[in-house]
């Protein structure tokens, strides 16, 4: 039986997942299959790494932090989303990566969530891309 090769993007919501996709699918003939969390797991917000639970309970938090580093509270916010969504797209249980496994499987793949992690590039970059702005680039005044 031969393998079918599949690539799985990753990453929060409005990251441009989905326009990728399609670009990768017309270059290699191959297919796009969307498997958002939503469509798993209903009614779950923690597996589902639904934000609004978070800046709720971030609030608070982004205030103190804003505070205590003299920043202001948006970008203190910013911060926290930002690195909220790496974690959720590299946790190996993650509502993310259990959807990119459930379709990799549905193709014939068998592979786990720790064979995908060296191939996260997007949410390295993400990560990259955050801590240089935190350190290099000044904050507006």
């Amino acid at each position: 039986m031969e393998k079918t090769k599949v690539i799985v993007i990753v990453g929060p919501t409005a990251s441009g997942k989905t326009a990728l996709g399609i670009h990768i699918a017309k270059r290699f003939n191959g297919e796009v299959v969307s498997g958002d969390s939503m469509q798993i797991y209903e009614s779950m917000d923690i597996a589902t790494a639904n934000n609004t639970v978070a800046i709720v309970m971030a609030n608070p938090i982004a205030n103190e932090i804003a505070k205590e580093y003299g920043i202001s509270p948006r970008k203190s916010a910013s911060i926290l989303d930002t690195f909220s969504c790496v974690f959720q797209a590299i946790l190996p249980y993650g509502a993310q990566m259990l959807v990119a496994i459930s379709a990799a499987t549905e193709l014939g793949c068998d592979i786990s969530a720790f064979d995908l992690m060296p191939n996260l590039i997007y949410p390295f970059v993400l990560l990259i891309s955050c801590l240089v702005f935190i350190f290099v680039v000044p904050e507006k005044e």
